[in-house]
């Protein structure tokens, strides 16, 4: 199909494809039936039968067959039914039109091509062919479906899932698929103002060029899709949650931070964790347990007991006891991870399969995932969760795996309760979330749902769930990636999504300063949470790095009154909390590619510093070892009992794992490094030795025959450096012995400090440095300091930003006085949310809205009446009001001498700026 291909084509069951290049269809004439009740035009006939049909003021669905009739298709996503109020039907030369409140469709007769319109008579969308063939195995999985559009020229398109740039590129194929390491969800915003949703769960393909997108899926009866238009993103957005589902308020506490790692292994451990962040006041609302809680915990029986619920009475002697400590006691909260597959000889596996709810084994563990789609086998489900760990007094939970996790054609080749695996696979995570979410809500509204699956499908917001981008790299590539790919998830209109910050597996980048820039990231993340393997704990990180965690987590907290009130905005009037700069800056060309900002709520432009201060110097053409043989070094492992030595093969970064032969003689006391490394330029550098785990270790050092003292990376000598000064083409004889068990070895070159990082204000608006209170011009670029402890964050002239009192957990002070932080040079306005914090009452209407709003022109600053309220509602609420500006009203610290404080008790009331 060339790029010049306007028409469509088609596949008869067993015959060959016809080709129609803007020709109309002449193998019989089409019928158009317009029905008046829906104002949904068919066009039957032919060789193709094709439905448009209005779903609400701002969306319509298109489906096509390649056939007479239409099949009856169950969606997975959408729950909402078809509301026509508003909308017209017209028939004209050769076309038949749909004209609604925000959009038209208009459909060719002959071509059974569509065109969709805003108000205005603008093309948002055209569709350029259609393209039905068999599948690979069509009685099975029925039609290889594709739909392929026209891209208008300068379009810009995001979402598609976790997606880093692809998109940006002028070619993309995407893999339109759930597995171990990416969430694809086929849906796209436009830069143009529409949405877009390929209503398909089977694996299939997004493929875009400079002037076409083309959406394909492997199997299914028919094409459908979704086309949302707004006026704005939110709107957009408003249209897919009134498709697919609402998003529930999470609890308050939610919004905190949580702390997770790989893994707690004993009551008495989670225990001293929780110990440890009150000490060191580092504030915290959620402790996570990771896998392995059950017994026997042990390498020799990996799978055994997967899927009880039950915790090992050895290590966690009283786990009721143990959650009930952390509630009363650390307020806290505890998150405990359940999967989807079984151990078949526990209890849970053996009630699953009687109910004909588990697939065959997927591997030769014989273990078993369920089977969600199983309506039956998602209630056994749910509530065996319920009574093994809800009833323990879990306040959430961690569903794993929700891919699932085995081998694509595995599982495409089981049979589901809703069909061929093939045809459905992609929402599994959607239905597996549905069953503990059903669960809960059923036994109680006490109690909000909170859900952390690994994956997600359209429609997954509903089930109060929040995705975690799964068991991430630890280096700054990824940082990158999560940057963008996390504001791509959330334009999608799924609003809750996470990372282990700090990436999940070692490498030799896994050092202090990654963890922290990503920390201060993840602190304006959706969610908030870190989890990795060794190093995760904020004091691991020597005193430095935790007093920056403190900072920005403070921060955090600090903004809890302005982040619970935008998740308000997302529940009840389709906001996003994590917004690319194309939802609030559609106009601003330069903010339609700055992918690495974005707003956190409608106010906050936060600009993270994903660049490390030093760069990588040596790649793995450069090391040889004693032998001269290239790629390598040598290693020697000194055991208790003899040395062992083998030459390590360098690849991306070198870390030494002890996989040589010699094991028998006992575990590594040192490890012994030898080789040469030959420079490629000039100029200083250094060998940097670390190991992601919070022991120091002591290093020597000597290079060529000269023993060099190490030089602390920015004083920690959790990563010491060895300098030496580097000439193009001279080999650089070295060799280190450390005790160390795992040490990551690597060459790099020191950038000049402090870093700085190129930021753009978007709009014509101004703006503030919220470390400074400085006031700027927005449209301009700037080169910005951006030191360890800092990445720059501004805010928008006319906000109103509410931070809470400095508290160590959410529920800490809810009633205590507010920081208002105005900041001056627009109009502005925001409507502080308020509820008892958790529980579903806020869905009856038990909550409150304080309306404020900012007039520029007589800089006054107004309380409205207070909208609502709920049994726990404070009669009334001081508000400390500072006008922003240099160096007052600044940072995550609270403002010494506020300009204004009065009380409000729920009566208009106004404030001059003097």
């Amino acid at each position: 199909m060339t790029k010049r291909f306007i028409g469509f084509c088609f596949l008869l069951a067993f015959g060959m494809p016809l080709l129609l290049l803007s020709a109309p269809l002449r193998a019989s004439e089409p019928q158009v039936i317009i029905d008046a009740g829906r104002k949904s035009v068919s066009l039957i006939g032919g060789h193709l039968s094709l439905r448009i049909t209005p779903w609400s003021a701002g969306a319509i669905r298109v489906e096509a067959v390649p056939g007479p009739q239409f099949p009856q298709k169950r969606s997975f996503a959408v729950i909402a039914s078809p509301d026509s109020a508003g909308w017209t039907v017209s028939r004209s030369g050769g076309a038949v039109t749909l004209s609604g409140p925000r959009l038209s469709a208009s459909l060719d007769e002959r071509t059974g091509l569509v065109q969709f319109l805003d108000k205005s008579g603008h093309v948002l969308l055209a569709q350029r062919a259609w393209n039905f063939k068999p599948a690979a195995n069509p009685s099975r999985d029925g039609l290889d479906i594709q739909a392929l559009f026209a891209r208008n020229a300068g379009e810009h398109l995001y979402g598609g899932g976790v997606i880093g740039a692809d998109l940006r590129h002028p070619q993309a194929d995407i893999a339109l698929e759930n597995d171990y390491l990416q969430m694809h969800i086929p849906i796209l915003y436009s830069s143009n103002g529409y949405g877009f949703f390929w209503d398909n769960s089977s694996r299939g393909k997004l493929r875009t060029t400079p002037d076409s997108v083309s959406w394909e899926s492997s199997a299914g009866d028919e094409a459908d899709y979704y086309v949302m238009v707004g006026p704005g993103a939110d709107s957009v957005i408003g249209e897919y949650r009134l498709l697919t589902g609402q998003a529930p308020l999470f609890p308050r506490w939610a919004y905190g931070f949580w702390f997770s790692r790989n893994a707690f292994r004993s009551q008495a451990e989670i225990l001293s964790a929780a110990a440890h962040f009150r000490k060191d006041q580092l504030p915290i609302d959620l402790l996570i347990q990771d896998y392995y809680y059950w017994a026997p915990n042990h390498p020799s029986y990996p799978d055994q007991n997967w899927g009880s619920h039950h915790f090992d009475p050895v290590r966690y002697p009283d786990p009721a006891a143990m959650i009930k400590q952390l509630h009363d006691e650390d307020h806290l909260h505890f998150m405990a991870v359940v999967w989807p597959k079984f151990d078949p000889a526990t209890a849970h596996a053996r009630e699953l399969d009687q109910a004909g709810g588990l697939y065959p084994s997927f591997n030769n563990s014989g273990l078993r995932f369920y089977d969600p789609f199983n309506p039956h086998a998602r209630q056994i489900y749910g509530r065996q969760v319920m009574e093994s760990l809800y009833s323990l007094g879990v306040d959430a939970f961690w569903m794993d795996a929700a891919e699932p996790e085995m081998p694509f054609d595995k599982y495409a080749a089981f049979d589901t309760a809703a069909g061929p695996a093939s045809r459905v696979m992609d929402a599994f995570p959607l239905m597996h979330t549905t069953s503990v979410y059903t669960a809960q809500r059923s036994i109680t509204s006490d109690k909000r749902v909170v859900l952390l699956p690994r994956s997600a499908w359209a429609g997954e917001q509903r089930n109060g769930a929040c995705s975690w981008t799964s068991d991430i790299r630890q280096d700054w590539k990824t940082l990158a990636w999560q940057i963008e790919g996390l504001q791509n998830y959330c334009v999608c209109g799924l609003p809750y999504v996470t990372t282990d910050v700090g990436g999940y597996n070692p490498t030799p980048q896994s050092d202090r300063e990654l963890f922290v820039r990503w920390f201060e990231w993840g602190a304006f993340c959706p969610i908030f949470r870190v989890h990795g393997i060794a190093r995760p704990y904020p004091w691991d990180y020597g005193k430095l790095g935790e007093d920056i965690f403190r900072k920005f987590d403070t921060l955090r907290y600090r903004l809890l009154p302005y982040t619970y009130t935008e998740a308000s905005r997302v529940t009840m009037d389709a906001g996003t909390l994590m917004r690319p700069l194309v939802m609030d800056f559609r106009n601003d060309p330069r903010a339609l590619t700055q992918w690495d900002e974005f707003m956190y709520g409608p106010s906050l432009l936060i600009c993270p510093v994903y660049q490390s201060s030093r760069e990588d110097a040596g790649l793995p053409g450069q090391f040889s070892d004693h032998d001269g043989s290239p790629h390598s070094v040598t290693a020697s492992y000194i055991r208790q009992s003899g040395t062992n030595t083998v030459h390590e093969e360098l690849n991306d970064g070198l870390v030494f794992k002890d996989e040589g032969a010699g094991k028998q003689d006992g575990p590594v006391r040192a490890v012994s490094v030898e080789g040469t490394y030959t420079p490629a330029g000039d100029g200083p550098l250094a060998f940097e030795i670390s190991e992601p785990h919070p022991a120091i270790h002591p290093v020597t050092m000597v290079i060529d025959g000269h023993a060099v003292p190490s030089t602390p990376y920015d004083g920690d000598w959790h990563f010491p450096q060895f300098p030496f000064v580097a000439k193009s083409g001279v080999p650089v004889k070295f060799s280190f012995e450390t005790t160390m068990s795992r040490p990551a070895f690597r060459v790099v070159r020191n950038l000049p400090l402090p870093l700085h990082r190129d930021v753009y204000l978007p709009g014509s608006g101004a703006w503030y440095d919220f470390w400074t209170g400085d006031r700027l011009a927005g449209g301009e670029t700037r080169a910005v300091p951006a030191p360890l402890d800092m990445i720059p964050i501004y805010v928008r002239a006319g906000a109103i930003i509410p931070l809470g009192a400095p508290v160590q957990y959410a529920a800490e002070s809810p009633n205590g006085p507010i920081e208002l932080r105005v900041y001056p040079g627009a109009d502005g306005s925001f409507s502080l949310y308020q509820d008892a914090g958790d529980t579903y009452a806020y869905e009856k209407g038990e909550y409150a809205e304080i309306p404020i709003s900012w007039n520029e022109a007589r800089k006054e600053l107004t309380f409205g009446a207070r909208k609502g309220g709920f049994p726990a509602m404070p009669a009334g609420c001081t508000f400390n009001i500072v006008w922003v500006g240099p160096n007052h009203g600044v940072g995550e610290t609270t403002t010494e001498k506020p300009d204004s404080t009065v009380t409000y008790t729920g009566q208009p009331m106004s404030v001059r700026m003097h």
